[in-house]
């Protein structure tokens, strides 16, 4: 079946349903938390489990459905679609951030909740109320300045600490941590045979970091580390990001430019600690079967 249109999915992803948080939920709280992480959960919780279709703007039908690893997305009625792809939480994530990023995530605005201008220009009491003896005794030092009524309205409203990660000495993200990760390979399927292929060539720096860019493009997975800590890296245009997760909501980051990530990748593909025996096992057994099959062909 063919892939879910690109074009159709900024329009899918911001209509405002009831299916997953609101627009005005979700511009709140990205505008106070700004790692990915944070926002993937936030994502991924707020989506419902239920069959969701829904008309864009030139009556296209689209759809989605939440599953555990990421979002079911089609065209069309679900029974008869045209087309549908399977999108990672990290990905869905990623497009909900660019559309606020462009002011494309608009809240509606409830008019069930909106005043009327009547009723905000309206200073009369009502019939027969009791006016007390402090009318007209409204001083001009009772009148708050701008800047006051910010700051009442700001002591008013929750708030929301955020703690930007520490750099990491090496004491809760170890070398062998950040090997292991490297060594996953990307998120796409067959990345880590490309890579592997990669570093087989003789490639210039700029060539390398130009794959290695395209390879994972920008997203991120979660992770647990060696001493049984979780967190979660993050690669984008300027490389990569491991996170540890400590207590108190303190994190811990280290980040490598794509320059550096190639580096131990040709490093460790020369040390043939990149693919493990079963993969190489996997490898060596289609190089077989492939040479048997053109053994055959030949004779």
């Amino acid at each position: 079946m063919p892939e879910f249109p690109a074009g159709l999915l900024p329009s899918l992803l911001k209509a405002d349903t009831t299916s997953r948080a609101s627009n005005t939920d979700i511009l709140s709280f990205f505008s106070k938390t700004p790692l990915l992480i944070d926002r993937l959960r936030y994502i991924r919780d707020s989506y419902k489990v239920v069959f969701t279709e829904l008309l864009l703007e030139d009556d296209t039908r689209v759809g989605f459905y939440k599953e555990s690893n990421g979002l079911l997305v089609w065209q069309g009625s679900y029974l008869t679609r045209s087309a549908e792809s399977h999108l990672s939480w990290h990905s869905v994530t990623a497009a909900i951030s660019t559309l606020v990023d462009n002011h494309e995530l608009i809240a509606a605005i409830d008019p069930k909740r909106a005043i009327s201008q009547d009723e905000q220009l309206s200073f009369d009491l009502p019939e027969n109320a009791s006016r007390g003896d402090e009318v007209g005794t409204l001083e001009v030092d009772d009148i708050y300045s701008e800047e006051e009524q910010d700051e009442k309205i700001k002591a008013a409203l929750p708030t929301y600490h955020y703690k930007e990660p520490q750099p990491d000495d090496g004491g809760h993200i170890a070398e062998d941590d950040v090997n292991v990760i490297i060594t996953r390979g990307s998120v796409f399927e067959g990345g880590k045979y490309r890579i592997y292929n990669h570093f087989q060539q003789k490639k210039t720096e700029k060539e390398t970091v130009a794959f290695l860019k395209k390879e994972y493009g920008i997203g991120g997975f979660s992770w647990t580390f060696a001493d049984g800590g979780s967190g979660f890296v993050n690669f984008d245009g300027k490389g990569f990001s491991i996170i540890y997760d400590f207590k108190d909501n303190l994190r811990y980051e280290k980040k490598l430019k794509w320059k550096e990530v190639g580096k131990r990748l040709e490093y460790l593909v020369r040390m043939d600690r990149y693919l493990t025996d079963p993969v190489l096992g996997r490898i060596s057994l289609c190089i077989w079967e492939l040479w048997l099959f053109c053994s055959l062909l030949w004779f």
